[in-house]
């Protein structure tokens, strides 16, 4: 399969956007992220982080660019193998990282690239409500972490461990 064509312009938009989705035995889920995806971006990288359930036969439905590492790595390091990818080889101006297990409504993604370009910033963060799909004591820590955030630096973040990120080459 050839790379997804990261030339596309975006009605909204003058730059190359590319979507970036770890995975890690994601086999139930990651089709119902990829056919959101796919339906507005061509140009998305999916890193397998040495899957050992069906998760790279999977992906091999789709048009996508596959990074299947030959490790398990954790999920900083395949989604910094798909950044790479996406801001040195594809050439990208925005990249977007979402989490491949569906806890982020792909149609969230343009509202991002809007916050991201309209106001002019590096990155913007998107988050979980924190109910959802979350365990109780993760939740906590996101809570405890999002409040240490705020008091450290300055900036309400209201999901610190959220895949769901919007960011600049720049700020890359």
């Amino acid at each position: 399969m050839s790379d997804p064509n990261p030339n596309i312009i975006y009605p909204w938009i003058d730059k190359k956007v590319c979507i970036v989705i770890p995975v890690y035995n994601e086999q139930n889920r990651i089709a119902n992220v990829l056919s959101e995806v796919e339906k507005i971006y061509n140009a998305v990288v999916v890193v397998d982080d040495f899957s050992t359930d069906n998760t790279l036969n999977v992906l091999k439905n789709f048009k996508v660019k596959i990074i299947p590492l030959d490790r398990n790595m954790g999920a900083g390091y395949a989604t910094k193998s798909g950044c790479d990818w996406a801001i040195y080889e594809a050439k990208c101006d925005i990249v977007i990282t979402i989490d491949g297990d569906g806890q982020h409504d792909p149609s969230d993604i343009p509202s991002l690239i809007t916050l991201l370009t309209e106001n002019k910033l590096d990155v913007v963060f998107g988050f979980r409500p924190r109910k959802k799909n979350m365990p109780f004591i993760k939740r906590i820590g996101n809570y405890a972490l999002s409040k240490l955030s705020s008091i450290l630096f300055k900036v309400h973040v209201t999901d610190t461990l959220t895949g769901f990120h919007a960011f600049t080459k720049e700020a890359y």
